[in-house]
């Protein structure tokens, strides 16, 4: 297990890639005074605290570069490793655990989030750990079991809204359990004591956070926009797309398309598998995986934009548990689970090396390159253009000794300016590709196309 977190930190470690445009934005928050990032998250943030105060700290002490930014999500994500390997061995066996181990230290989303700078990969580990506390408070029940469940699932919520799926899902264990003991003539005043000491504790974090999301909605105009994600809503493609994200990593859409063909054959292996390997336990586990998967569709559902695998990380850890069990329990000799084992750490690394090497991933934005690029070329006189407009904080991060202003129906003549340079992302919006095809279509019909060059997610014209 300690080669596996070490292997782990050294994937998490070498990142390759500029700061998304999320990222860009939670660095502009952490440069903020503490007062003026309290007041933030009040009136106009779209996160609850956690992520955003250690950023802030982690910025008066290491500076504001992008490994001090990216600095909570790589310590969350390595510390994860153990902790999978922790509830693993907790409800299973040593094997169970060493396998789920490997799994973690490869699995591509759970390496991405790691790297990014976000409360993500703190939902993933706060969410886990509360359910390893969840696991313990039902086989033993000690106090500082239930401790542990209610920090990390305080936690969790304090790191990213969506770890209330999570949160739920163990109250709802804790309901069967009780109901369970009921029937089985368990006596169970002392569990239902010591719950309502754990819901009194998390009740007061949640009542706290539930004000701040109220205030959150009230000045951000609705869940809409404190979801904070451009996705393109509920679909079987987007659903698949999802789940192969969750489990595979980001890839190109190709890519997704083959998986999404051949998920009949998945669903029905995945089944057999299941269905044979799984106890009650198994079972627990599986439900709380299950919980922000079926979340994060019901929120899909009614803010179609907020469909999106981030909301939903927190499964992902649990569902790695669930399949190192399958992987060792399943086949019956020695030389059986080495193969099953190594089989699936084999697609998992391969799976990470595409996600993190292919440049068409669709979660990878190499803003550095393009905007390096526009100020060689730029000359005095010459005019840039960013589309859309939300791009700006990436602007004044990557390209600080640009005038550029966002893209309009309102472009310069030859003699305004002698060249015309044009850098837009995120080509997932119907009006902003059709502004954008309507301003470089005019552009071609007034002016000489010098080059066009593509980058990870990024698209820059130089018109002269």
């Amino acid at each position: 297990m300690a080669i596996a977190t070490l292997a782990g930190a050294v994937v998490r470690v070498a990142v390759n890639r500029d700061l998304s445009l999320d990222e860009v934005r939670t660095a502009d928050l952490a440069h903020l005074s503490f007062g003026a990032l309290i007041t933030k998250l009040a009136h106009a943030g779209v996160q609850p605290p956690l992520h955003p105060l250690l950023e802030w700290l982690v910025v008066r002490v290491l500076g504001g570069g992008e490994f001090a930014l990216r600095l909570p999500s790589l310590v969350a994500g390595v510390a994860l490793i153990p902790v999978v390997s922790w509830l693993a061995i907790e409800l299973f066996d040593r094997r169970t655990a060493i396998a789920a181990a490997l799994f973690a230290a490869v699995a591509p989303a759970l390496v991405w989030y790691s790297q990014e700078a976000s409360g993500y990969a703190l939902v993933a580990l706060f969410a886990t750990l509360a359910v390893a506390g969840a696991v313990r408070v039902i086989l033993r029940g000690r106090p500082n079991d239930w401790a542990l469940h209610a920090v990390a699932a305080s936690l969790a919520v304090w790191s990213g809204w969506s770890g209330i799926f999570v949160v739920a899902a163990i109250e709802l264990g804790f309901l069967a359990a009780v109901i369970h003991r009921r029937r089985t003539g368990v006596p169970v005043r002392d569990f239902m004591a010591a719950w309502g000491i754990d819901t009194l504790a998390l009740g007061c974090q949640l009542l706290a956070l539930g004000i701040l999301f109220a205030s959150q909605l009230e000045h951000n105009g609705g869940l809409s926009v404190v979801t904070d994600v451009s996705a393109s809503g509920v679909s079987f493609y987007t659903t698949v797309s999802n789940v192969s994200y969750g489990l595979l990593g980001f890839h190109p859409g190709t890519v997704t398309g083959i998986v999404s063909a051949l998920w009949p054959l998945g669903m029905l292996a995945s089944l057999v598998a299941i269905g044979r390997e799984t106890g009650n336990r198994a079972w627990l586990l599986l439900a709380c995986a299950l919980a922000p998967a079926i979340g994060v569709f019901v929120l899909g559902v009614a803010v179609p934009g907020a469909f999106d695998v981030r909301y939903g990380l927190a499964a992902v850890p649990l569902l790695v548990v669930v399949i190192a069990h399958v992987a060792t329990g399943w086949p019956r000799s020695p030389t059986g689970r080495a193969l099953v084992v190594g089989g699936i750490l084999l697609l998992l690394a391969g799976a990470l090396v595409d996600q993190q090497l292919d440049p068409r991933n669709p979660r990878r934005y190499d803003y550095r390159q393009a905007f390096a690029q526009v100020e060689r070329d730029a000359t005095p006189g010459a005019a840039a253009f960013y589309e859309p407009a939300a791009l700006h904080p990436v602007v004044s991060r990557y390209g600080p000794r640009l005038h550029a202003l966002p893209l309009s129906t309102h472009l310069p003549t030859r003699a305004q300016a002698s060249s015309v340079f044009v850098i837009t992302s995120f080509e997932n919006s119907p009006r902003l590709i059709a502004l954008r095809n309507r301003e470089i279509g005019a552009l071609r019909a007034t002016r000489h196309l010098v080059s066009r060059h593509s980058y990870p997610g990024v698209e820059m014209w130089w018109f002269r």
